[in-house]
């Protein structure tokens, strides 16, 4: 292999480019539609999912599209094979790991280091979902979530630190509205000054265009 990558040969362009391409864009889709599935309601089920992936020259992986009845049938020689293979691991997955239909609740486990007989499936975030795990009352109870507490009541201003009475307006060189204002004025101001330079530049370029072909003209 002719393929360099960090300034060292890549051996096995599979196990180091390819297949960590395909399982973080994996990961990062999964992420991203998480919030559009009641995990509540659906405790007791799971989902396959096809992927379809495109591999450029350059070893770049692409995600073309996420399948969610990908399709199980014998088309050619080789998804036959890869088809027999996938559906005996996922029986090993959900049955033999995850216990679907044997138990109420889903196992936990060291899942970081625990030996498991999956086949080619892997688990893409073992650490993570075993922190998960310890805490299912808070994410239980995580829609619940209040914050208690008492109002706090404005003191009184003290003798002195209003001359001019509670109600009267700030000092505008102290007050914060004034400041606020003053700097939206000033933002204004910058805003308009460029746009009339940039007018005023957009003028002078046409000027230059006008005497240039005006001047071309009596050359001709």
């Amino acid at each position: 292999s002719n393929l360099v990558r960090d300034g060292k040969p890549i051996e096995d362009p599979w196990e180091e480019v390819v297949h960590p391409a395909m399982k973080a864009a994996v990961y990062e889709s999964l992420l991203c539609g998480q919030d559009n599935v009641d995990v509540h309601a659906r405790s007791n089920s799971f989902e396959l999912f096809g992927y379809d992936f495109m591999i450029a020259e350059d070893l770049s992986v692409w995600l073309i599209e996420i399948n969610s009845s990908p399709d199980l049938s014998y088309s050619t020689s080789t998804t036959k094979t890869l088809v027999k293979a996938m559906l005996e691991d996922l029986v090993k997955v959900v049955v033999d790991v995850e216990k679907f239909g044997l138990q109420k609740d889903r196992p936990r486990r060291k899942w970081n280091i625990a030996k498991m007989d999956t086949g080619k499936y892997e688990l893409l975030q073992p650490l993570r979902r075993r922190v998960e795990e310890k805490f299912p009352k808070i994410k239980k109870d995580a829609g619940q979530l209040t914050v208690q507490g008492s109002s706090v009541k404005l003191a009184r201003p003290k003798r002195g630190e209003c001359p001019r009475g509670p109600d009267e307006e700030d000092d505008p060189r102290y007050s914060a509205i004034a400041m606020l204002a003053k700097c939206a004025e000033s933002s204004v101001n910058s805003v308009e000054g460029a746009i009339a330079n940039a007018q005023a530049c957009g003028q002078l370029e046409e000027d230059d265009d006008d005497d240039q072909n005006s001047d071309g003209g009596l050359e001709t």
